[in-house]
């Protein structure tokens, strides 16, 4: 599930940010930050049946209840921690 979540995340970092840096930090109690360069929010897509991409949020929401987005002057950061740790 984590790597999952990571993935999808990262994914959108690389996806949809401004520029290809990002960087993921794991702390011990598996909080997990994902940050890009990027100020834009994460933005919720309808993703149809047959769709490949169009459900990180909805991951997110069901997986990581509570997950953040932090923005700040360098981009912003989806902080979570996955249901059940």
């Amino acid at each position: 599930m984590c790597e999952l979540l990571v993935s999808e995340v990262a994914t959108n970092s690389v996806k949809y940010a401004e520029g290809p840096e990002f960087e993921v930090r794991v702390r011990s109690d598996l909080w997990i930050e994902v940050w890009d360069a990027s100020p834009r929010e994460p933005q919720r897509r309808v993703a149809h049946e047959q769709s490949v991409g169009g459900r990180g949020l909805e991951l997110l929401e069901l997986l990581a209840p509570g997950y953040t987005v932090e923005s700040g002057p360098n981009g912003k950061t989806v902080c979570f921690s996955p249901k059940g740790w």
